[in-house]
């Protein structure tokens, strides 16, 4: 840090000097030419009154005699007279421009020539003064290119007091750094490292000690706030942490405890299932075996030649209701296999219309017997044989049918079948169940659906039934 101030200062004051010297110099070369220029003009001003009777005449001989008092004036190289048509009327080399030279002059006047032909230096030597000259013909110009001579000397002077001033720029500038090194370096580099010290072991009780009044007193009484701040909140933060770690291992054992818990009722709740599952499962299994034996007595009974009509209807109802019976049955065993998982679909062909007529005069009877009205309307594009499991859907049907038929008491029990299934697709039918009795309330649509709930628990003591 101290090179780079120490460059910085000298850089700054160095420049400032160059400019200065630069600004002088120039200040000082312009005002020189324009002064030579004055006094360039002012001769040449003098020669054309001399030479104007000449010109005037067109005598060159005069002409030329009186423009050679251009040689008074050794910085003169040319002197030309243009005519008003821009023809050459007189072109006169002066001071040995273009004479013939020894070695010794034809070296200098080479020299001469080389400093007046390009650069910047014959941009600032180099002079062109044009005034108006009276011919026969007209007025014509009288042209004079000179070279300045320039006070170069004085230039030489500033260069040499920039090269003064760049060592007195050095000089202060050493002398400016040990000043600042000692005022403003020091404590800048005091700060710096207690702060990246308690960067690095995370210990923000260290402080930096005040050495003055200045600036650098108050940064240092800010840094030290800052520090005991980050102090007390690294101390919050170290307490928050740990009280946030205790409750992370009393919630972790709550929480195993509450899994345990969970674990240990899911096998008592496994175990309850299993067991419901394995009494629906026998119990249905030890009833069909008679119910098949009644259902084959009441088969021969309807048979039987001895029997009067109304006895037939008798063995006939019997053997309705002992198919009935058995359907439940089996109906209690699909629900052991549902909850075992066991249970299957099995497509086979079939009458959708037979299905649903087969179901619909299974539930004739209680329908009648409230004096309920059952029909069934499928639509005309319902295809009459397709493939499924028509005893699933006959189950289906069934309890629905059955709960519709329980819960009117007048009225009409309607089943509706239509298409609802998309061109292109396998077919898809919708089966609609209305009915004109007590309905469901919309809030209790889903809570039917609940093992053993109805929608109204008031409703149990006259329409009776389980929610199952």
């Amino acid at each position: 840090m101290t090179s780079r101030l120490n460059a910085t200062t000298v850089g700054v004051i160095a420049g400032a000097i160059v400019l200065a010297c630069g600004l002088y110099t120039s200040l000082e070369i312009a005002g020189q030419r324009r002064a030579a220029v004055r006094q360039l003009t002012v001769l040449i001003d003098a020669v054309v009154a001399v030479t104007a009777q000449p010109m005037r005449y067109s005598d060159r001989p005069r002409t030329l005699a009186g423009l050679g008092a251009l040689r008074v004036d050794p910085t003169i190289r040319r002197a030309t007279i243009y005519s008003s048509s821009g023809e050459i009327f007189v072109d006169l080399p002066l001071n040995d421009y273009d004479a013939p030279e020894s070695s010794e002059s034809a070296d200098r006047a080479a020299a001469l020539r080389h400093e007046a032909s390009g650069g910047l230096l014959s941009q600032l030597t180099r002079v062109s003064v044009s005034v108006p000259a009276t011919l026969d013909d007209g007025v014509g110009v009288l042209k004079v290119d000179a070279d300045l001579a320039l006070p170069w000397t004085e230039a030489l002077y500033a260069l040499g007091g920039v090269l003064v001033g760049l060592l007195a720029a050095g000089f202060i500038a050493q002398v400016l750094t040990r000043r600042m090194r000692g005022n403003v370096l020091q404590p800048v580099r005091t700060l710096a490292r207690v702060t990246g010290e308690a960067l690095e072991a995370k210990d923000f009780s260290r402080r930096v000690d005040r050495e003055g009044d200045d600036e650098f007193g108050v940064l240092v009484d800010r840094i030290n706030e800052l520090m005991s701040e980050l102090q007390a909140r690294d101390r919050n933060l170290r307490a928050h942490q740990s009280e946030l770690e205790r409750r992370v291992r009393e919630r972790t054992v709550e929480l195993d405890t509450a899994v345990a818990d969970a674990q240990e009722a899911a096998k008592r709740a496994e175990s309850a299932s299993r067991a419901k599952s394995d009494f629906l499962a026998r119990m249905s299994h030890e009833i069909r075996t008679p119910m098949n034996g009644v259902l084959g007595m009441a088969e021969l009974l309807r048979h039987s030649p001895a029997l009067d009509d109304r006895q037939r209807r008798y063995a006939v109802s019997i053997h309705q209701s002992g198919s009935v019976l058995l359907q439940i049955i089996n109906d209690i065993l699909d629900f052991s296999k549902i909850e075992a998982g066991k249970l299957d679909i099995d497509p086979v062909p079939f009458s959708v219309r037979d299905a649903v007529g087969d179901t619909l005069r299974a539930l004739a009877g209680r329908a009648h017997a409230k004096g309920l009205e059952l029909a069934c309307d499928a639509h005309p594009d319902v295809p009459d044989m397709l493939v499924g499991d028509a005893h699933r859907l006959r189950q289906v049907l069934t309890n629905l049918v059955g709960n519709a038929i329980k819960f009117t008491d007048r009225g009409e029990v309607v089943v509706r079948c239509e298409r609802a299934d998309e061109p292109g697709a396998a077919v898809r039918l919708r089966f609609r169940v209305t009915d004109t009795g007590i309905g469901i309330p919309a809030n209790k649509l889903r809570a039917v659906f609940e093992p053993f709930t109805q929608a109204d628990g008031s409703t149990t003591r006259k329409y009776g039934g389980t929610g199952l």
